[in-house]
């Protein structure tokens, strides 16, 4: 019938754009690796972290929020120094895989700040 037709489409349609989407995150798995992502991940956090306890330490200002950008960033450089000294092998590309991480995130707190700033 016609109505299943339209259903069928409908269902072949999210299942492609489901398949491009895992296309290019496997890209990206293939292109940096997934350990460089998980130090980029432990990077975001680490910021995440350190700008939160900034913000309810110093309340919401932008010396506080700057601060723990601050904090956090050096925090991840830090970690990731100190997790490459624990390995047999150290690589830099994970301290600096870490520290990517933590300035991407420091953008997007940055934009985010900068958004809400103009909305308030």
């Amino acid at each position: 019938s016609a109505a299943s037709d339209v259903y069928k489409r409908q269902i072949l349609k999210l299942l492609t754009i489901k398949i491009k989407k895992m296309k290019a995150s496997n890209d990206l798995i293939k292109k940096f690796g997934v350990d460089k992502i998980i130090h980029g991940l432990i990077g975001m956090l680490i910021l995440a972290v350190c700008v939160i306890a900034s913000v309810f330490l110093f309340g919401v200002n932008f010396f506080s929020v700057l601060g723990g950008m601050i904090l956090g960033t050096v925090s991840a450089w830090l970690a990731g120094k100190w997790k490459e000294s624990k390995d047999d092998v150290p690589d830099a590309a994970d301290i600096r895989a870490t520290v990517r991480g933590a300035l991407l995130a420091d953008v997007v707190i940055l934009l985010v700040w900068i958004v809400f700033r103009l909305i308030l």
